[in-house]
């Protein structure tokens, strides 16, 4: 019985198999593109072919075929029957293979037939070719996530960023912008701040939310803890079921006229008062007596 050598040029290695009566010499390249065009899921298949120790020569009707198994397996694809040009012993053929999903990972193998002679054993497609998933980024088209360019762009779906945003600038702050913001529709918090009971004293940090709540449950002095920048600040007091308690306000909260509100004293009653926060005073009205 004759044997098939299949040399693997670069590696120089090389694999005696029994076989049919064809020595054939196969070389595997990706063809690259230096380009920005978009890249073709195409591996350029070249070997040469001897029968009886005779290059071959004229058209010859061979098929590639794709499986996930050595043997027996899954097709995945095949270029069906091509009659391919053979000069001393010499071809190629390019295999399209944009049906392939490069993105899981796993081996895949090639199979050739010329005529009715099938080439054994398949051969395994290594790491090389997935080089054709570096533009398709897991399975995706390099169209599908956001670059660096000054072109417009849409991201479908959500996106979480684990880290400070600048729009225009260098962030200091978990979202920073530089320019106008346009809303066409409803901008909300998440929740009301409850900063609980105020005992009688108690600190209400700006910085943790715009629009917090403290229940009354002692004639408390507030602190002020300010916010990052000018902004407005609501806080939401709540008589406890006793009612009558009273604030103490800090230095820098400004009153119309300079007179502060009397709270309402009910047992459970509500008063809102918003604050004006220019980066050093608060200027506050209190709407009371909610019902």
């Amino acid at each position: 019985m004759k044997k098939l050598t299949i040399f693997k040029f670069k590696s120089v290695a090389c694999k005696l198999l029994s076989a049919i009566f064809l020595s054939v010499c196969i070389i595997f390249s990706i063809c690259l593109y230096y380009s920005f065009a978009e890249v073709p899921c195409k591996i350029n298949y070249q070997g040469r072919l001897i029968k009886d120790n005779v290059p071959v020569d004229g058209t010859k009707p061979m098929s590639f075929s794709i499986y996930d198994d050595a043997a027996g397996g899954t097709l995945l694809w095949t270029s069906e029957g091509v009659d391919v040009e053979v000069y001393n012993g010499l071809f190629r053929y390019v295999l399209d293979l944009s049906s392939i999903n490069w993105a899981a990972g796993e081996t895949l193998y090639l199979e050739v037939q010329v005529g009715t002679d099938i080439l054994t054993p398949r051969e395994a497609i290594y790491a090389y070719p997935y080089s054709i998933n570096s533009h398709l980024l897991e399975g995706e088209t390099k169209d599908y996530f956001l670059d660096t360019s000054g072109n417009t762009q849409t991201k479908q779906g959500g996106l979480n960023i684990m880290g400070n945003v600048g729009i225009g600038t260098t962030p200091g702050e978990d979202l920073e912008v530089n320019g106008d913001i346009k809303v066409d529709e409803t901008v909300y918090f998440d929740a009301e701040y409850n900063n609980g009971n105020s005992g009688t004293a108690d600190t209400i940090d700006w910085r943790v939310a715009n629009k917090q709540k403290s229940t009354l449950t002692g004639n408390v002095t507030f602190t002020f803890i300010a916010p990052g920048g000018p902004c407005n600040l609501v806080l939401k007091l709540v008589q406890d079921t006793i009612g009558s308690r009273t604030v103490t306000w800090p230095a820098t909260v400004k009153w119309a006229v300079g007179t502060k509100p009397t709270l309402t004293a009910a047992p459970n009653a509500i008063d809102i008062v918003s604050f004006y926060y220019d980066g050093t005073n608060y200027y506050g009205q209190a709407s009371l007596n909610f019902q």
